[in-house]
């Protein structure tokens, strides 16, 4: 159990699976260059509303104050994967 400082905010133990988008999203225009622009398109889309997810997830646990900027993030992320699909197919 991780420790926990009583007079700041709870700690929280970081899973790994929580970076593959993060990580998707920074190298998906680098795949573009190399592959194809809808490759990196592809991979942009489903890391991007895979984030929204896990992110709106975290916000029905979390209070209230915390909640709204994790949902306003939430619908930022699938606003620019709609976006990003949008972009894709006009490409195709």
């Amino acid at each position: 159990m991780a420790y926990q400082n009583p007079d700041g905010p709870p700690t929280i133990k970081v899973n790994a699976r929580m970076m593959i988008p993060m990580v998707g999203i920074v190298l998906a225009p680098f795949i573009g260059l190399l592959y194809s622009a809808e490759a990196g398109l592809v991979i942009l889309i489903l890391c991007l509303a895979g984030m929204a997810w896990t992110t709106w997830n975290v916000a029905s646990q979390v209070p209230p104050a915390q909640a709204k900027p994790l949902k306003f993030g939430a619908i930022l992320n699938a606003v620019l994967a709609v976006g990003a699909l949008v972009l894709l197919l006009f490409r195709l």
